[in-house]
C-alpha cells in the first residue's frame, strides 16, 4: 500500500522548479542548474515532486548526442525518478500525496517533473525513493 498525505494537508503547487539543463551537446560538466517555469499539467499527466533520480549510461550519452534518441536542445535529462504526486491531470489513476516511481525518458533531473501517467508506477512504503529511482532501467 502506498502512502498518501492526509486529505487536510494544504499543498501549494510551485510556479517554478529547478532543473539540470542541457543547453549544448557536451560532457556532464557543461550542464547548468536553472530555474524554469513549471510546465502546465495536461490530461493523462502527473506532477511529481522528485525525491530521487538515477543517473544511467544512456543519460550521459544523450547529453553528448551519442545516443539513438536525440532530443531538441535545450532539455532536462534524467530517465528515472521517484517522488510524491503533487497534482494529477484528468484521467489518471494516481492520488495527490501518493509515492510513485517513473521511467520518464527525460526530465528526471529536476525538483519537479510532469510525467505521462502511463509510465508512472505506485511505490510501496517498504521501497526507498533511491532504490525505486534506479529500478526501471538499471
Amino acid at each position: 500500500m502506498s502512502s498518501t498525505l492526509p486529505a487536510t494537508s494544504p499543498l501549494t503547487l510551485p510556479i517554478t522548479h529547478t532543473a539540470i539543463r542541457c543547453n549544448a551537446w557536451g560532457t556532464p560538466d557543461t550542464l547548468a542548474l536553472e530555474t524554469l517555469p513549471l510546465p502546465a499539467l495536461k490530461a493523462g499527466e502527473v506532477l511529481i515532486e522528485v525525491k530521487a533520480a538515477a543517473l544511467n549510461f544512456p543519460d550521459v550519452l544523450i547529453i553528448q548526442k551519442k545516443y539513438q534518441f536525440v532530443p531538441e536542445l535545450p532539455f532536462t535529462p534524467g530517465s528515472e525518478l521517484a517522488g510524491v504526486v503533487l497534482a494529477v491531470g484528468e484521467g489518471t489513476r494516481f492520488a495527490v500525496g501518493q509515492r510513485v516511481m517513473a521511467y520518464c525518458g527525460m526530465g528526471g533531473f529536476a525538483s519537479h517533473a510532469v510525467v505521462n501517467a502511463a509510465v508512472v508506477l505506485p511505490l510501496p512504503d517498504a521501497v526507498s525513493f533511491e532504490t525505486a529511482a534506479a529500478f526501471t532501467l538499471t
